[in-house]
C-alpha cells in the first residue's frame, strides 16, 4: 500500500516501507587508542532524519578509527536491491592517514550490508583526506526516489582547521551524483569534528 502521509511536502506518493522503516546507518569501531567516542557502535535514522553526530577527533596516538556505511530497510520490491550506498575518498597528503595507504578508493554495498571499512587515522602528518558519498539508484526504480538526496552534515568542535576546508556544514547529493568533497583533518590541534548522515526526501 502506498501512502504520503510522512511526506507533506510531496506531491508523490512514497511507499511506507520507505518513508516509515527505511534507515541509513554509520559503523565504527577503533583499533587503538579510543579515538572514535567509543570502542564500536552504530548510529541509524530514519528518512528525513539525521543520525546523532559522531565525533571525530584521530590524533598522535596510536591506532585509528574503522569506519563504515549501510542502509538497513525491510518489506521492500525486488528493484530496491540494486540500491546501494556508496563511499569515496583520496589521500591530500600521507597516504598513511586515510584508508588502505593507497591514496585513494572507493566502497559500495547494497541494501542490507555495509561498505567495506574505511581507516580514519589523521594527525599531525601532511595533508588531510577528503570524504565523498552516494546514493546510487537504479533506472528501474519510480520516480520518487530520484527525489531522494543523501546528507552529510558537519560542525567544528573548537578548530575549524580540522574539519570541512570552508565548504558548507550541509553536503547533499540527489540519487546517483557524489556529495561535494568534506576535508578531515583532525590532529592534535583542541576538538574535534561532528559528523552525521541522513536521506532526505522533501522538496
Amino acid at each position: 500500500m502506498y501512502i504520503d502521509m510522512e511526506m507533506p511536502n510531496l506531491n508523490i506518493q512514497v511507499p511506507h516501507w520507505f518513508s516509515a522503516e527505511t534507515e541509513f546507518c554509520y559503523n565504527w569501531h577503533a583499533d587503538g587508542e579510543r579515538q572514535c567516542n567509543a570502542s564500536a557502535a552504530t548510529l541509524c535514522a530514519k528518512v528525513n532524519q539525521r543520525t546523532d553526530y559522531y565525533r571525530d577527533d584521530t590524533h598522535h596516538l596510536s591506532g585509528g578509527c574503522q569506519m563504515r556505511w549501510g542502509i538497513v530497510a525491510t518489506n521492500y520490491p525486488e528493484w530496491f536491491r540494486q540500491v546501494q550506498i556508496c563511499y569515496r575518498w583520496y589521500a591530500d597528503g600521507d597516504y598513511g592517514q586515510c584508508g588502505d595507504h593507497s591514496g585513494r578508493g572507493e566502497a559500495c554495498a547494497s541494501v542490507g550490508t555495509f561498505t567495506n571499512f574505511y581507516r580514519d587515522d589523521t594527525d599531525k602528518r601532511d595533508g588531510g583526506c577528503r570524504m565523498s558519498w552516494r546514493l546510487f539508484v537504479p533506472l528501474s526504480a519510480p520516480t520518487w526516489t530520484r527525489e531522494v538526496k543523501l546528507c552529510y552534515f558537519w560542525q567544528a568542535e573548537h578548530d575549524a582547521g580540522e574539519c570541512g576546508d570552508g565548504v558548507a556544514h550541509d553536503l547533499c547529493a540527489p540519487a546517483n551524483q557524489w556529495t561535494p568533497y568534506y576535508r578531515d583533518d583532525t590532529d592534535d590541534r583542541a576538538g574535534g569534528c561532528f559528523m552525521a548522515w541522513s536521506l532526505m526526501l522533501t522538496k
